[in-house]
């Protein structure tokens, strides 16, 4: 009887999860572009240290966009377009995660 539910919810969680791998790839390829822009050489250890503080506001970043993605996606496209949103807010974080920050006076 609640079959239907079900599917619908692993569907959903594994619509989040997709999600949530294109926001760290977006998160991943920001730093990697800081890396070839920058002047000085940096090495594979100074990128994954780079890439430490990403991760770990990536959960605050995905509440953002999960607020955002609270639509109805009926076909493929909509999907991809919020696959899309997904790894442009990762790529973005840090613009996300200033309009996040209580504004003072």
């Amino acid at each position: 009887m609640g079959g239907g539910r079900v599917e619908q919810g692993g569907a959903l969680a594994e619509f989040y999860l997709w999600s949530f791998v294109a926001l760290i790839v977006g998160m991943a390829a920001r730093v990697g572009q800081d890396a070839l822009e920058s002047e000085k050489g940096k090495t594979l250890r100074t990128v994954v240290r780079e890439m430490l503080t990403p991760l770990f506001v990536s959960p605050i970043v995905f509440l953002g966009f999960m607020q955002t993605a609270k639509v109805m996606v009926t076909d493929l496209q909509g999907y991809l377009i919020l696959l899309l949103l997904a790894f442009q807010s990762g790529f973005f974080w840090q613009t996300v995660m200033n309009t996040r920050k209580p504004k003072t006076a």
